[in-house]
């Protein structure tokens, strides 16, 4: 539904652990549209993706629309995190668009939650 498409439209689904001194600490998910993006390598996954969108295959990204939440971990969560005393995760989705607006990834990462912190700036224009 985040693509506004059927289920006869291909995704690439890619899943990568992040670990901090030797404990799993942040799980992410991400999903690519095939029309846009045909080919990811594992390698490519295990080095930059955006490197690869942005400079091999040249597509322009413009933006992401993010929602961050605090909930219980899922299934997944629980055997991929090193939660330890946590039953919880701090869980950022996105939706990330190209420059003529078309969505092309959706992603979603779980982070150990006191292993994150966020920053925001907010300005005025005055």
């Amino acid at each position: 539904h985040i693509f506004n498409v059927d289920d006869q439209i291909d995704f690439y689904r890619i899943s990568r652990l992040r670990e901090i001194d030797g404990e799993a600490v942040e799980y992410e998910v991400s999903y690519f549209d095939r029309r846009i993006v045909p080919f990811i390598s594992r390698e490519i996954a295990e080095h930059s993706i955006y490197h690869y969108l942005e400079n091999e295959l040249k597509l322009k990204i413009s933006h992401s629309q993010r929602k961050i939440v605090f909930r219980y971990a899922n299934e997944e969560e629980k055997k991929a995190i090193d939660l330890g005393e946590y039953d919880m995760v701090v869980n950022v989705t996105s939706t990330t668009y190209l420059a003529d607006g078309r969505p092309f990834q959706y992603g979603s990462i779980s982070y150990r939650p006191d292993k994150i912190a966020f920053t925001s700036t907010a300005k005025r224009h005055v």
